[in-house]
């Protein structure tokens, strides 16, 4: 965690009660940290003023469930080891930051997630095909991004969406794919693509 800390500038942080991180020695009474039996299970540092990168190490909390850090500043790309490691993931919130690059495919791991919002940043090539493993998403918010090619047809699988939201993506083109099996759609967004 004290990676973490460094890697997204926490002597900038703002919110109350992050000064305590790296002062006491137990990581469950810092500011935004929950725990279960003694495990980090949720980091929650939105709108923080978070600046830096997502230091890959995070993936060595085996039994992290809740990662949100919209509304910040991170800049870097995602890494691909969360994909592999944070197979306990339920929500995974960065909007709102300046997160660049593509989604790693290993996101398609992460097969417990019900929440996976990446809006508002900077990530660009082709949405992979992988997301559509996440059978258990119920929202999905992918908009305001640079993406390119189409919606993959495996979004089909997302059998539990409720929350689709894939608008303000520019360059993201071509036909809408079956989504036929989407059957407990609530929001469905797709506008200003091509």
């Amino acid at each position: 965690l004290l990676d973490f800390h460094n890697a997204t500038e926490g002597s900038s942080w703002t919110s109350y009660g992050s000064d305590n991180w790296g002062l006491a020695s137990d990581e469950c009474t810092w500011a935004g940290i929950l725990c279960e039996d003694g495990s980090v299970t949720a980091i929650m540092r939105s709108s923080n003023n978070l600046a830096g990168t997502l230091p890959a190490s995070l993936a060595g909390l085996a039994n992290l469930t809740l990662l949100e850090l919209g509304y910040n500043s991170i800049v870097g790309t995602l890494p691909p080891e969360y994909g592999h490691d944070l197979t306990l993931l339920s929500s995974f919130r960065v909007p709102q930051n300046l997160i660049v690059g593509s989604v790693p495919s290993s996101y398609g791991g992460l097969v417990e997630l019900h929440t996976l919002d990446l809006s508002g940043n900077l990530l660009d090539n082709t949405i992979p095909s992988s997301l559509g493993n996440l059978v258990k998403l119920t929202k999905l918010v992918l908009a305001g991004n640079m993406f390119s090619g189409s919606i993959p047809s495996s979004f089909n699988n997302l059998i539990e969406i409720r929350d689709f939201q894939l608008g303000g993506n520019t360059d993201l083109s071509g036909t809408i794919p079956d989504l036929s099996s989407l059957i407990h759609i609530e929001t469905f967004f797709i506008y200003g693509n091509q």
